[in-house]
């Protein structure tokens, strides 16, 4: 019974702290505090929250311990005391103030650490709220928190024992057009660890791809690249994975300029005092699988107005497209009315994504007559073309049409009419003829 209402509230604090992660008002400085001490040892410091509120509010300091998740690879906070935690050492004397906006206040705090405590990392969270107050002063209800980790290394023979346990092209981002890897390390350790590493990218010649990686800085609000670099940087945030969890990290190719082929990446992790390696390579493949569709033209039958053609292009793929084309006009017997190249930049298509062209028009005054639209495209040698046709008439020379099939049908008539008097007639005079010659007889 005490497990199952323990585990509720697991799941009630993570689903919270993750409601008020994404709208903080107030922040805490600085969101990560480390110390290495011998058993025994005092810490005495602070930590500086933050009224980011537009009102004054009343914040608060609290503490939690973390629970690893083995399934989620997420952390979980709560307030029973953990074997790695450190919610029995600290104390905070004071744990409230009413802040006015933009007001901060140091938090003091002190950790007792105990005199026979084991080697390795100890963790914690120190989590700062704020909530309106109501007229009598009192809290309202908290509407933000924000958390800084508290990590406590004890001196002594702690143990370093990061795990590999998977890297893998992430198959979701990988219809999306993303190249993003998923790794997930383990700490079977006693101390955090804070690992950094790199992603190599060879082409199926086992050649190193250059430049995977851009540095940009930002001038006048644009970004702008200002170097290339031929290692994707692992874990640049320095996140920590604490002893007996496993943490999930994504490490993506985004600046590329890859054609489409087969590729390895590999990965080299280093942890610890030492630089402990861990490595593992994966092999993906990067593809166009280019699709036209929904080639059309607005207006069949009228002449009046120009003719204007859409076109949908949809790359299901993992690498940028940027096919050369043209769209042509032709009539019934093949010669060409209109062509207009298209360029690179007008159908560049990046990867997982769709586009609608829909700037292909052509001012068909006094054509008439039966007509094809074609739609070309080369990428990479390889032709997708589609043809749709279409009538083009307008209504005067629907008119002149109209009369001139009357004259048609008129001079067909009075043709008909005209052979049958004249069959009549002859009809006639054979009739004549005959009785003339038996007369005679």
């Amino acid at each position: 019974m005490y497990l199952k209402k323990f585990l509720s509230f697991v799941t009630l604090v993570s689903i919270f702290l993750t409601f008020v992660a994404t709208a903080s008002a107030v922040s805490i400085s600085p969101n990560r505090k480390n110390y290495e001490v011998a058993p025994g040892e005092v810490i005495e410091d602070t930590i500086k929250i933050t009224n980011t509120e537009a009102y004054p509010a009343i914040t608060k300091i609290t503490v939690l311990d973390l629970i690893p998740d083995p399934a989620s690879k997420n952390i979980q906070y709560v307030d029973v005391p953990q074997p790695r935690g450190l919610l029995n050492w600290i104390t905070i004397p004071v744990t409230e103030k009413l802040l006015e906006p933009s007001e901060s206040y140091a938090f003091e705090y002190t950790i007792n650490v105990p005199k026979d405590v084991a080697a390795g990392s100890y963790n914690t969270e120190l989590f700062g709220s704020a909530s309106a107050p109501d007229e009598s002063g009192t809290r309202v209800g908290v509407t933000s928190r924000a958390g800084a980790l508290v990590n406590v290394t004890i001196e002594g023979d702690y143990i370093e024992d990061l795990k590999l346990e998977e890297f893998n092209l992430n198959a979701a981002q990988l219809q999306r057009g993303n190249i993003t890897f998923d790794v997930n390390l383990k700490n079977d350790g006693t101390i955090t660890e804070q690992p950094f590493g790199n992603l190599t990218i060879f082409n199926e010649k086992g050649e190193q791809v250059k430049g995977v990686h851009a540095i940009k800085k930002t001038f006048e609000e644009q970004s702008v690249v200002v170097e290339r670099q031929d290692k994707i940087p692992f874990n640049v945030a320095s996140l920590g994975i604490v002893p007996n969890s496993t943490k999930n990290f994504q490490i993506s190719w985004v600046d590329r300029e890859a054609t489409q082929g087969k590729y390895t990446a590999k990965l080299e992790v280093f942890y610890g005092a030492d630089s402990l390696k861990l490595e593992d390579e994966v092999d993906f493949e990067i593809s166009g699988n280019f699709h036209i569709s929904e080639f059309n033209a607005d207006n069949f039958f009228s002449s009046s107005l120009p003719v204007q053609f859409s076109v949908n292009l949809t790359n299901n793929g993992t690498v940028d497209l940027a096919p050369k084309g043209y769209f042509e006009i032709k009539n019934a017997i093949g010669f060409q009315k209109m062509r207009v190249d298209l360029t690179s930049e007008e159908l560049l298509i990046p990867g997982g994504e769709s586009k609608t062209i829909n700037n292909l028009v052509w001012d068909n005054s006094f054509a008439l007559g039966l007509y094809s639209a074609t739609f070309n495209l080369d990428i990479e040698g390889q032709i997708y073309s589609e043809t749709v046709s279409f009538w083009v008439i307008s209504w005067w020379q629907t008119l002149i049409l109209i009369i001139v099939l009357a004259l048609i049908i008129l001079g067909l008539y009075k043709g008909v009419h005209g052979y049958m008097n004249i069959q009549k007639k002859l009809a006639k005079t054979e009739k004549e003829l005959e009785k003339v010659e038996h007369v005679e007889n």
